[in-house]
């Protein structure tokens, strides 16, 4: 184990969750279509980061988001 991190976070308030580059990112709803990340963590500094992504879900009722550095997305 190299990094230990103790993060207060009321995960009802969240779908999912997933670490990309030492950034905690949260999604707001696995269940919408249509959704938004509004919570990351920048985990080596220990500060949250005001953002506002949108998620889009096609498949609805995510249970697992995985990331695929290779995937390039565009967002407009």
């Amino acid at each position: 184990m190299q990094y230990n991190f103790n993060i207060t976070l009321d995960h009802r308030k969240f779908g999912e969750m997933f670490i990309v580059c030492g950034h905690l990112y949260a999604i707001d709803s696995c269940t919408e279509t249509n959704s938004h990340i509004r919570y990351v963590v920048d985990l080596y500094n220990g500060k949250l980061l005001n953002v506002d992504l949108p998620f889009s879900n096609p498949f609805r009722k995510t249970t697992t988001v995985g990331y695929n550095p290779l995937t390039v997305v565009s967002i407009h």
